[in-house]
């Protein structure tokens, strides 16, 4: 869900108003209130209601600028006080807006999380990030952030597989939330895939910090032409031998000197289908060494140009099989 306002500085508003902040929390938000006129105004809405609704729940006629005033302390370069005004509950139905209210509060501290979220439904989507990071979406993939970046660092959500461009800011890292993994980076590029229980990530350019969610004391750092998987908790690096691994973004195959067996197996999971060779392919023609490339064709055309070069023949069965076997 879009939420029209930003959770993380919403939850910052809140712990502010019920004392429970930190010096942490302050700084964050001093330094929000400073970054636009339109910040101030929606901590002062949110400071009038929070005092508003404490005065309902005591069920007593209050003085609205008096209170603004206690609140207005607590803060930095104050502009203006709020106009006398004096709110009887005779003419409002106290509960109603208490109710109302403290529940969207409540709601926004309790459920912390991102403003934006984003899901590529239909195919691959572009996405281009408050700090002017470049992602792609995998279609079936979901990311989720804030419209502002704020504190020390720019944290994201991923679900599924994106590719980042990630703007270089030295002085706050980019974060990614992948699920059964995290990543920290400055300034790279980089294939990121995830799911709850496993995560991989392919270097391009840059440095890429690699860990096992939260733990701190598992993780990695690759630099480009590496990658890393964790599976089970357990983190496995290697210098990336997969040439395609970004067709999903490209559209480009190629393969230099690949078995035909391998190839046959990589476009089964390229295209998430049953593709497989005959039981009666010779051993060395599953074994010879293919070189070909392809730049956004389909499978079957793919396939085609395969088998003129490997001397082989392809056919479709039921539920979408193909079959390749000798001529």
């Amino acid at each position: 869900m879009m939420n029209e306002m930003n959770v993380q500085i919403d939850e910052l508003i809140a712990k502010k108003l019920c004392g429970e902040n930190t010096p942490e929390d302050d700084a964050v938000l001093q330094e929000w209130l400073k970054a636009a006129p339109d910040n101030r105004q929606i901590y002062d809405k949110h400071a009038k209601q929070w005092m508003e609704v404490e005065a309902l729940i005591k069920g007593v006629e209050f003085d609205t600028a008096a209170a603004w005033e206690k609140v207005a302390a607590k803060t930095v370069d104050v502009k203006a006080q709020p106009a006398r005004r004096i709110i009887s509950l005779k003419s409002i139905s106290w509960a109603a807006a208490a109710i109302l209210v403290v529940g969207v509060l409540l709601y926004r501290v309790a459920v912390p999380g991102y403003s934006e979220e984003v899901f590529a439904e239909n195919g691959n989507m572009e996405v281009v990030l408050p700090d002017d990071t470049h992602v792609t979406l995998h279609k079936g993939s979901k990311l989720a952030y804030n419209k502002t970046f704020i504190g020390k660092e720019r944290k994201v959500s991923l679900e599924g597989e994106a590719f980042f461009k990630v703007h270089r800011d030295e002085q706050h890292p980019f974060v990614i939330d992948a699920q059964a993994a995290r990543v920290q980076v400055l300034g790279t590029a980089f294939d990121l895939k995830c799911n709850e229980h496993a995560a991989t990530v392919a270097v391009v350019e840059g440095r890429v910090k690699f860990s096992a969610g939260d733990d701190k004391n598992t993780f990695v750092v690759l630099t480009k032409g590496q990658q890393a998987q964790l599976t089970n908790d357990k983190l496995v690096s290697s210098a990336i031998e997969d040439e395609n691994f970004l067709y999903w973004k490209t559209g480009i195959i190629s393969y230099h000197e690949r078995e035909l067996q391998a190839v046959v197996a990589q476009l089964s999971e390229i295209f998430e289908k049953d593709i497989s060779l005959a039981g009666t392919m010779p051993v060395d023609q599953a074994h010879q060494l293919i070189t070909v490339s392809f730049d956004g064709q389909g499978l079957e055309p793919i396939l085609s140009e395969i088998c003129l070069v490997a001397r082989c023949r392809w056919e479709k069965g039921p539920g979408d099989k193909y079959n390749i076997s000798p001529r």
